[in-house]
């Protein structure tokens, strides 16, 4: 199954996976079996369609620009005396 994971999209961008099917016990995770350790993936943060993930690192990186002007207007408050 393919799928698309988003977890560290705003830092090494959006990857993609070949990966078994959930299993019936977490449907909700995938592992990613790449060299000797294996990687789990809880939603949100893989997607199986392109476009689902797309929309999800947008809004990731939304949310990142809004947390940035909070602690950059943060600073510019800030006076030393």
């Amino acid at each position: 199954m393919k799928v698309w994971i988003t977890k560290y999209a705003l830092t090494a961008g959006i990857e993609v996976a070949e990966v078994e099917a959930p299993e019936a016990k977490y449907p909700r995770m995938v592992v990613v079996r790449t060299g000797h350790c294996p990687q789990y993936f809880h939603l949100p943060d893989w997607h199986t369609d392109r476009k689902d993930a797309v929309a999800r690192a947008e809004e990731m990186r939304k949310k990142k620009v809004i947390s940035l002007e909070k602690q950059l207007n943060k600073c510019r408050a800030m006076k030393f005396e």
